[in-house]
C-alpha cells in the first residue's frame, strides 16, 4: 500500500475508534447502575455519585497509560501512577486529593471483585489490595502537607464550647456526687465511693463496667488517680472547671477531652496482631483525617461498613467498622464528635484529637 492508503481508507477514526479515555468512560458509565445497587443499602447517593467521578478520571487516565487494560482488570502500578497524574493534573498537585481518589479506587475494586465482574488475576487483585492499605497507613502518618490551614477558635470561644459539652456536664455531676460521699462518709474507701457516685450519675441504670470506665477516664483527663481521692481536692478541681482562672479552666477541659479521644484510640492496641486493624486504631485515622483537613469525613463507613475496606468486604472487617460506628456514637452523645450527613470534629478539638492521635500511634510504635 502506499503512504496514503490508511487516509484513504478513512483510518482507525472512520472505523469507530475512541481514545482511551472516551473507552474508560463509557465502561465506567456502563457499571454505574449496578455499582449503585451493589452500594445501596444507605449509601448516599451523593457519596456514590463521588466515588464513580473519581473512579472514572483515574480510570481514564489509566487507560492513557495502559491502553489494553479494562474498567475491571487493572494493576496496582499503573493505578497508582494514574492516581497521582490525576492529583497533579486536575487538583492542582493538592494531595488532599489523593485519597479520596485511592479509597474510591478501593470501593470499586470491592465491588468489582464481590460482585464477580473483575476479570484480572487474582496476584493482580492482591497487589491492589496491599497498595489500598499502604496508601491508607501512609496518609494516616503523614497526612495532608498542604492547602488545609485552619486558625482554632479565642479562648473565649474554645472555653464556651468545652464547657457546654456534655462530657464536661458529666464530669461536674461525678465531682459533685463524690465531694457529697466522701464528706457524708470520710472513711469510705475510694472505690466505693466512685461506685456510688456512678450511679447517682447515672440513677436509672446500675453502675456497671461501662459507667465505671467513663467514670475512671473522667478523673483521670481531671488529673486524679484511678485509687485516691479527697473531698477537698475534688472540691477544687471542680471550681477550676466552672470558675477558675481561664488560662487553668481551659488547660483541665482541654485535656478532658484528650484523654476520651487517647482512650477511644488504643481501644484494641496491643491486643491484635497488628495495632493498625484494631477498633481505636480504625476510629484514630478516620477523626485525624477529618481533624487536620476540612474538619470532616464521609459517614460512608458507618452507613455500609466495610465497604472502605481495601481486603474486601470480610465478616472481620464488617465487624470492626461496626464497633467503629458505636465508638463514634458513643463520642458523639459527649459531645466529641458530630455526626450529621458526616462525620465532623468540632474546631475547639481538632488540636486535642491530633495531639491524642501522634500520642497512641508513637506509643504503639514503641512498643
Amino acid at each position: 500500500m502506499g503512504r496514503n492508503a490508511r487516509r484513504r481508507h478513512g483510518g482507525p477514526r472512520a472505523r469507530g475508534y475512541r481514545p482511551p479515555a472516551s473507552i474508560a468512560a463509557a465502561e465506567t458509565g456502563a457499571l454505574a447502575p449496578e455499582f449503585r445497587a451493589w452500594f445501596g443499602n444507605g449509601g448516599p447517593q451523593e457519596d456514590q455519585s463521588a466515588i464513580m467521578a473519581y473512579v472514572q478520571t483515574v480510570l481514564a487516565v489509566h487507560r492513557e497509560l495502559r491502553p489494553r487494560t479494562s474498567a475491571t482488570s487493572f494493576t496496582a502500578l499503573g493505578i497508582e501512577a494514574a492516581v497521582c497524574l490525576s492529583v497533579d493534573s486536575f487538583c492542582a498537585g493538592d494531595d488532599y486529593f489523593y485519597m479520596p481518589f485511592v479509597t474510591s479506587m478501593s470501593v470499586f475494586t470491592n465491588f468489582l471483585e464481590q460482585t464477580g465482574r473483575w476479570t484480572g488475576t487474582d496476584e493482580q487483585l492482591q497487589e491492589l489490595r496491599i497498595f489500598y492499605r499502604r496508601a491508607h497507613l501512609g496518609y494516616a502518618a503523614l497526612g495532608p502537607v498542604r492547602g488545609f490551614d485552619w486558625t482554632e477558635p479565642d479562648q473565649s470561644e474554645r472555653l464556651e464550647l468545652l464547657a457546654g459539652l456534655p462530657v464536661t456536664l458529666r464530669a461536674d455531676r461525678l465531682l459533685a456526687a463524690l465531694v457529697t460521699r466522701l464528706r457524708d462518709d470520710p472513711t469510705l474507701p475510694w472505690r466505693q465511693a466512685v461506685r456510688a457516685a456512678a450511679a447517682l450519675g447515672a440513677p436509672s441504670a446500675p453502675a456497671g463496667e461501662h459507667v465505671l470506665a467513663e467514670v475512671f477516664t473522667t478523673l483521670r483527663g481531671l488529673g486524679l488517680g484511678s485509687f485516691s481521692g479527697t473531698a477537698d481536692q475534688l472540691a477544687e478541681i471542680r471550681q477550676t472547671m466552672n470558675d477558675g482562672d481561664a488560662d487553668d479552666r481551659l488547660e483541665l477541659l482541654e485535656m478532658l477531652a484528650y484523654t476520651f479521644f487517647e482512650v477511644a484510640f488504643s481501644i484494641g492496641c496491643a491486643v491484635t496482631d497488628r495495632d493498625e486493624d484494631s477498633t481505636g486504631y480504625a476510629l484514630g485515622r478516620l477523626l485525624a483525617q477529618a481533624a487536620s483537613t476540612t474538619g470532616s469525613v464521609s459517614r460512608l463507613v458507618l452507613s455500609n461498613p466495610g465497604v472502605l475496606v481495601p481486603a474486601g468486604q470480610t465478616e472481620e472487617t464488617t465487624k470492626l467498622y461496626a464497633e467503629v460506628g458505636r465508638q463514634l456514637e458513643y463520642l458523639h452523645g459527649l459531645g466529641l464528635v458530630v455526626l450529621g450527613k458526616d462525620i465532623a470534629v468540632p474546631l475547639a478539638l481538632r488540636r486535642a484529637v491530633l495531639e491524642a492521635w501522634e500520642d497512641v500511634r508513637r506509643d504503639s510504635l514503641a512498643s
